[in-house]
């Protein structure tokens, strides 16, 4: 057993040794300033890594879960282990009693035999649904070897049963069961070897992990921890890229054509170098599950044959390069002599980590991001490699470079008048339009008789942020009209946002960060000036930019979707609704509200309370984008997402498709119309008919 002893230790600090170079490559990258709110930060990463929030999503993933739980379990069998070694005959009954030892030997029993059940589910989920996981030798090898280690344990536990040095073997049927056959003279060679083996069989798994996609056993933990560029409160996480500052930037630039240097300061990332602790983090620590993959639309649809994961493992690759180079610098320095560092331009980021085309197709719908069990960012990733894109002007779509132009010109990606901004849905100018949808409203719904009685608890004065859709589009701007007349029966103080432009999210998306700026810092001047208690909205994308990356940039203002906002006023009782039959909706929640702010809940209940029978293609987090996020809205016409989703949406075989999007409403509508269906069948903006069914409790009679 000395020799076991040895062993065990060998392996650990071979594990040591390994990881402690990962987590020089690591600390290599650009430093991250995720230190704030610790509190959400630390209950983030227990319930995600601990509780495995995400993993008990599907129904195998329970197997995932139990073997998780099993892992931390066995810490303590495996250390009595090891000190048996040093001093034989040791049990944890020595330090904690018979009965506390006895109820600790149940319950490595119990999850031995839940850990067996999981492996053979996972076995034979590896065999039945090959296309949905990632397999190979690695995965294998280490369900090999927790299920030899589980048996050593049972047979272990029998053989210390037959001793007599554990209580409650009632409770472990089969082990004592077990125990009748082993002769009593045996016994405690039997435990020996089964404690041998297993110390072995753990000594080979610790130097296994660091080579392996289970070193996330160990960089799960500090990977979600460091999630999200910065936290609001204790549940608002942001999903926005850092600010860049530009003046910096130009004066490095400057300082580096001055001194002569070949390699330039760059934005966003380009290469290897330019990637930060973070996102090395999630490369050294990614499972390889497959999970990313299966949701990606670009994937799913053939328009790359390389997903997210895939990105992953050619960065992790990266920085297995990174690693072996400095630890060949350190050896020859070791002897005196000097090895030239690489290049950067010699690791470049694309095409490694995808295409050209594959940058430009992403949607930044976040599906990978939600599907993610340690939450990592693939979109801002993405967002950054197009940033460096556009700062260097390589392989940018031409529809693109017009829609920035357009946008910094006029203020809208499609390049119309200023002044015609926000006639379109003007009270004044529509008046007819409003007075027969209150018209209508008045003689449906029935009148509150307490409608100040929590007007003390509510935001007074709401701004209404338009948004380019609904200040150019006529279906959209009828939505934000009735939406205005909605809040201004509720009670409220509504204002229009004078002056205000594009918020940016196609140029942010698409990493055009210099002119998201611009337009950030001309809208907050806007907003300033109105000075609202709360920014309320029609669009997903202007909700999601306002609320989120407008934050970093000083932005006080709370920013809300309608659909948030009267799920804000629901849960302080100033809400509800009025049924009354509606008939099917085959419903698709846009990405803003289901990957990223999770809204499907409220969306459901409201819909049904509202009177509509509500069909679903899948969960909202796992339902496909409409196609035009990331931008595509204006520079892809190949539609190839579209066409699937309303395929996915037209099998359900309700004859309306609904959502809460302007821009979901005209990619899925367009799309529709020109797939040669059934004429009857129609896309609404279903805003426009729940503004008729949802009351607020401070509406005037």
């Amino acid at each position: 057993m000395i020799v076991v002893f040895i062993l065990f230790c060998v392996g650990l600090m071979l594990f040591c040794f390994q990881l402690a170079w990962h987590i020089s490559v690591i600390r290599d990258g650009k430093p991250m300033h995720r230190w704030n709110c610790l509190h959400a930060r630390l209950q983030n990463m227990l319930m995600t890594t601990f509780g495995q929030t995400r993993i008990i999503e599907r129904p195998w993933g329970w197997a995932h879960v139990v073997l998780m739980w099993a892992f931390f379990v066995f810490l303590t069998s495996g250390l009595e282990m090891l000190v048996a070694c040093l001093v034989p005959g040791f049990t944890w009954a020595r330090v904690v009693g018979a009965s506390m030892h006895g109820i600790l030997c149940v319950i490595q029993t119990w999850f031995a035999w839940a850990a067996l059940c999981g492996i053979v589910v996972m076995s034979t989920r590896r065999i039945v649904a090959r296309k949905l996981t990632f397999t190979n030798f690695d995965a294998c090898f280490i369900l090999a070897d927790i299920f030899v280690l589980m048996l050593t344990h049972i047979v272990g536990m029998s053989a210390q049963i037959a001793m007599g040095h554990t209580v409650f073997t009632a409770m472990m049927p089969i082990e004592s069961s077990f125990a009748s056959w082993v002769p009593i003279t045996s016994a405690a060679h039997v435990h020996c070897a089964m404690s041998a083996i297993h110390l072995v069989l753990m000594a080979i798994f610790l130097v296994w992990i660091p080579n392996s996609k289970h070193l996330h056993i160990v960089l799960a933990w500090p990977d979600v921890f460091f999630f999200s560029r910065e936290w609001f409160g204790s549940q608002q996480a942001s999903y926005s890229p850092d600010p860049i500052d530009f003046e910096a930037y130009e004066k490095a630039v400057d300082e580096a054509i001055a001194s002569g240097k070949e390699e330039m300061p760059s934005v966003g990332l380009g290469h290897f170098d330019d990637t930060t602790q973070k996102q090395r983090l999630e490369a050294m620590s990614c499972t390889l599950c497959r999970r990313c993959n299966n949701v990606c639309p670009m994937l799913t649809q053939g328009v790359t044959d390389k997903g997210p994961m895939e990105a992953m493992m050619c960065l992790r690759k990266m920085c297995v390069m990174a690693e072996t180079r400095r630890q060949r610098v350190l050896a020859m320095a070791s002897f005196g002599k000097k090895l030239e560092p690489e290049p950067v331009s010699v690791r470049p980021l694309m095409p490694a980590l995808m295409s050209s085309d594959a940058l430009w197709q992403c949607t930044q719908c976040g599906a990978c991001d939600r599907a993610c069990p340690l939450q990592h960012e693939h979109t801002l990733r993405i967002m950054m490699m197009r940033q460096n894109a556009v700062a260097q002007q390589e392989n940018v779509p031409v529809g693109l470079l017009r829609c920035f132009e357009m946008t910094e010109r006029s203020g809208n990606p499609w390049g119309y008048p200023k002044k015609a901004r926000q006639a379109l849905w003007t009270l004044a100018q529509t008046q007819d339009e409003v007075d027969k949808v209150t018209e209508v409203k008045r003689e449906t719904q029935p009148p509150v008789d307490t409608p100040d009685a929590l007007a003390d608890g509510l935001p007074k004065r709401i701004a209404l942020f338009a948004g380019c859709m609904a200040s150019y589009d006529k279906k959209a701007a009828v939505t934000l009209r009735l939406i205005r007349q909605w809040l201004v029966d509720a009670g409220f103080d509504v204002s229009m946002i004078e002056g205000e432009t594009c918020c940016g999210e196609p140029l942010r998306r698409a990493g055009n960060e210099l002119g998201f700026e611009t337009q950030v810092r001309e809208n907050m001047r806007h907003i300033e000036a109105v000075g609202a208690d709360m920014i309320v909205t029609v669009c997903p994308h202007c909700a999601f930019t306002l609320s989120d990356s407008y934050r970093a940039y000083g932005m006080k203002v709370p920013a809300f979707h309608i659909v948030p906002f009267w799920r804000y006023l629901f849960e302080r009782g100033a809400l509800f609704f009025s049924s009354s039959p509606k008939g099917a909706l085959a419903l698709h929640i846009p990405c803003y509200l289901s990957k990223y702010a999770d809204e499907s809940a409220f969306i459901l209940r409201m819909l049904r309370d509202c009177g509509y029978t509500v069909f679903e293609t899948d969960k909202a987090h796992r339902a496909s984008c409409c196609g035009a996020g990331g931008a595509k809205f204006f520079y892809d016409d190949r539609r190839v997402i579209t066409q699937n989703r309303v395929s996915e949406l037209l099998h359900t075989g309700a004859q309306k498709i609904g959502t809460f999007c302007p821009f979901c409403t005209q990619m899925l509508g367009d799309e529709v119309q020109n797939s040669g269906g059934n004429s009857l069948i129609t896309c609404v903006n279903v805003i426009d008919e729940l503004a008729e069914c949802v009351q607020c409790k401070r509406m005037s009679k």
